[in-house]
């Protein structure tokens, strides 16, 4: 499922759901039995896309863009990304609006990846030309969690 929520309002404007595969017709009944016939006349599948799933989240993202004029008549302006940035791409090549939408990184997602980062360079040690590691001022593992709650 992919979704598009006012930044503000915390409203949902438009949702997704694709499914590159359909629950009923994996546990269905064998196509060679007399009870298929009668379950596929009445069987709705639910798969809805041939896209694998790494490419589900970027074709739900232009779905949700080429949809936003006719569905709720916006064009949206900015996208806020979660670090993997594939569906912004996705979205400014298709240039569905014959503009760019501008790219704003989740502010969980910059904390998340300085914090990664901060363990990084704690787990490396100590610099070349410092004599010690530690002491005042020195990154430590409380603060680190400080940083990033």
């Amino acid at each position: 499922m992919a979704a598009v929520i006012d930044l503000f309002s915390d409203y949902v404007l438009d949702y997704v759901v694709l499914l590159n595969f359909c629950p009923d017709c994996e546990c269905g009944p064998d196509p060679n039995s007399d009870a298929y016939v009668e379950w596929k006349a009445q069987h709705t599948c639910q798969k809805n896309t041939t896209s694998s799933a790494g490419r589900l989240e970027l074709e739900a993202a232009l779905i949700l863009f080429e949809l936003s004029l006719s569905v709720n008549g916006l064009k949206y302006t900015t996208v806020i990304c979660d670090g993997d940035n594939r569906s912004y791409h996705s979205i400014q090549q298709a240039k569905v609006y014959g503009f760019i939408p501008v790219e704003e990184d989740c502010m969980n997602q910059v904390q998340k990846t300085m914090g990664h980062s901060s363990v990084q360079c704690m787990q490396k040690g100590k610099p070349s030309g410092v004599g010690q590691i530690g002491g005042k001022g020195w990154l430590t593992g409380d603060l680190m969690t400080k940083l990033t709650n």
